[in-house]
């Protein structure tokens, strides 16, 4: 009588054994998710969230499910507003060497150098649901596009980088090392420029906007050599300021972008 209803018992714990590995499973699946994605909710960051352009290159790009997605190895600038209009990414799974373009907008940042694509809700239930077996590649499930070719509207970050900045007289005034911008809203706030007045090694900034043109690897600034000359001196920390941002506006007698907007 005890076997048998050990013969009844045994099956049953194995059930409900099962079941409670697969609830906690689907729990611990759904919390990690949570988890990634409040790690990189921009609500959190504020309003300033600057960081050298320079530090997005190269940068691994993942989903909010935490899928390697490829790597950042452009971004473009509008020349008339300073905002970036989309990421360019290589190493895009299922692409082989083609590269593919995405809205700045859809991009999200957590800590210092993991970019996150935040894809709604819609595009992961047709994933689960629209493929019936069927494997999807990453372009049709992230709405990735090859990139187009880029017009007169924008400057690439790589062009920009290494040019000669020159004066609206052609005056030289050093090379743009670096762009400084602010994930935050998506703009780029002031060039980093180095070797100004031939001093190596010196680093000087001037805001965005100064840039009035791009042609090759030479960039005219709106900007006297004097003045140029003179800038606020331009350190690794103080791209979090948002006084030093201040400051170097005001030092070439043009008003915020956050302050008019």
């Amino acid at each position: 009588e005890v076997e048998k209803m050990n013969a009844k018992f045994y099956p049953f714990l194995g059930y409900f054994i099962l079941s409670v590995l697969f609830v906690t499973g689907s729990s611990f699946s759904q919390a990690s998710t949570e988890s990634w994605f409040a790690s990189y909710s921009q609500e959190s960051r504020g309003s300033w969230d600057a960081l050298e352009g320079s530090e997005m290159i190269g940068a691994q790009f993942f989903s909010t499910q935490g899928d390697y997605l490829g790597q950042i190895s452009d971004f473009v600038i509008d020349r008339y507003d300073g905002r970036i209009s989309h990421l360019i990414l290589s190493d895009v799974p299922r692409m082989g060497a083609e590269s593919v373009s995405i809205p700045f907008s859809t991009v999200r940042r957590s800590g210092d150098s993991v970019f996150v694509y935040s894809a709604s809700e819609d595009v992961y239930k047709f994933y689960d649901y629209g493929f019936y077996g069927e494997t999807p590649t990453w372009s049709r499930l992230y709405s990735f596009h090859a990139t187009e070719p880029i017009t007169g509207e924008g400057y690439r970050f790589s062009e920009l980088i290494g040019s000669d900045a020159r004066t609206h007289r052609g005056e030289e005034a050093g090379w743009i090392n670096d762009v400084v911008i602010n994930f935050a809203d998506g703009r780029a706030v002031y060039l980093v420029l180095s070797d100004v007045g031939g001093m190596e090694g010196d680093r000087v900034a001037a805001p965005f906007n100064t840039l009035s043109s791009a042609e090759g690897k030479v960039c005219a600034l709106d900007a006297t050599r004097a003045r140029v000359l003179e800038g606020p001196a331009f350190a690794a920390g103080d791209k979090a300021d948002r006084q030093y941002a201040d400051e170097v506006y005001r030092y070439f007698g043009l008003q915020p972008y956050w302050e008019i907007e």
